[in-house]
């Protein structure tokens, strides 16, 4: 037996490869980490076999390889239905009897130096804005990771009791927080929390919980990440609120465009303007005037400036002032309006 099929026979995952990363053989533990049976791997490119994500950082760390250097990389190896397998890889060089060069993969144990698998996790979780933790159901704690420092303000101590944090949670999402945390998904869906800090202040929180083996022999994990919404929460308030006052304006507007059209009378028309016009217009007064034998009569709901009234009865299109700027133009339609109809 060649000397690198032995190296196939250790408990780590390994696998060996061509020099442009076709698998050439592998052991069943690494078959068990990439989700695949062994014949699934055997004459597909390594990285092939791995998440869109993992891509490049593989390709590279194997084109190292077959260069006659030593790499490694933290990969993280989704598995179906279960924990993902977060583990260092390590490939390097190795030659067979007869002069085959092949690049040999394999996970290295860190059962040591855990802290080191969670490294590419604070960096991403910092570079999107997101908070980690790990929790410990055994002992109920929280312990902070890293990440957003928005998000670290909110925990007093890098380590809090669950107790604590339900304390701080709404009454009505504590049973989705203890949901989360006790859900053997590998990785759950974004959950909103609101939580409340020792000054009283409320927060909105999206929190997702993702179970991970640190390790190809290590435990398994509950990780939680979780991402500050309270200012986008509140800005879909206010765009919610805008939303809202646009339909009750454009359904004001259509009731009166309705009592308008039903006009059948001069004090009809009257009573609908003076009494809907400023109102469903937003502004602060309304007059009308009917025009007879070329004399206007001027009628006003009183919240109009007098010398825009006595303008408009003297026959005189005026400038108008700033304040009153919305209802006399919204005045000069319904002239032309009251002009056409009474066909004058």
């Amino acid at each position: 037996m060649d000397a690198s099929d032995e190296l196939l026979r250790r408990a780590e995952p390994s696998a060996l490869l061509s020099p442009d990363g076709i698998v050439h053989s592998l052991n069943a533990a690494m078959a068990t980490a990439l989700g695949r049976l062994a014949e699934e791997c055997v004459g597909r490119h390594i990285w092939e076999l791995l998440p869109e994500s993992q891509r490049p950082v593989v390709k590279r760390i194997v084109a190292h390889a077959s260069k006659q250097k030593l790499a490694m990389r933290v990969l993280e190896l989704p598995r179906p239905g279960r924990a993902s397998l977060v583990s260092l890889i390590e490939t390097r060089p190795v030659t067979r009897a007869w002069g085959e060069r092949l690049v040999w993969v394999h996970a290295l144990n860190v059962h040591n130096d855990l802290g080191s698998l969670l490294i590419p996790f604070r960096l991403s979780a910092k570079s999107t804005g997101l908070g980690l933790c790990m929790y410990h159901p055994q002992v109920q704690q929280l312990v902070w990771l890293g990440g957003a420092p928005t998000v670290a303000a909110l925990f007093p101590e890098a380590s809090v009791s669950l107790p604590w944090v339900v304390r701080h949670v709404h009454p009505d999402d504590q049973g989705s927080l203890r949901r989360l945390l006790s859900s053997d998904a590998p990785q759950g869906s974004w959950t909103s929390l609101r939580f409340h800090t020792d000054h009283g202040d409320w927060y909105h929180l999206a929190c997702r919980n993702r179970r991970i083996q640190l390790g190809y022999n290590g435990p398994e994990q509950v990780f939680g990440m979780i991402r500050d919404d309270t200012q986008h929460e509140a800005r879909q308030k206010e765009m919610l609120a805008a939303l809202g006052a646009e339909r009750r304006r454009a359904d004001e507007i259509a009731e009166f465009s309705s009592a308008l059209i039903t006009t059948a009378t001069e004090q009809e028309l009257q009573q609908v303007v003076l009494t809907r016009l400023a109102a469903t217009f937003g502004g602060t007064g309304a007059a009308l005037a009917l025009v007879d034998n070329g004399r206007p009569f001027v009628s006003s709901d009183g919240g109009l400036p007098t010398w825009n009234v006595d303008a408009l009865q003297q026959g005189r299109v005026v400038r108008a002032r700033k304040e009153s700027t919305r209802c006399f133009t919204v005045f000069l339609s319904l002239v032309w309006y009251a002009h056409t109809e009474r066909g004058l």
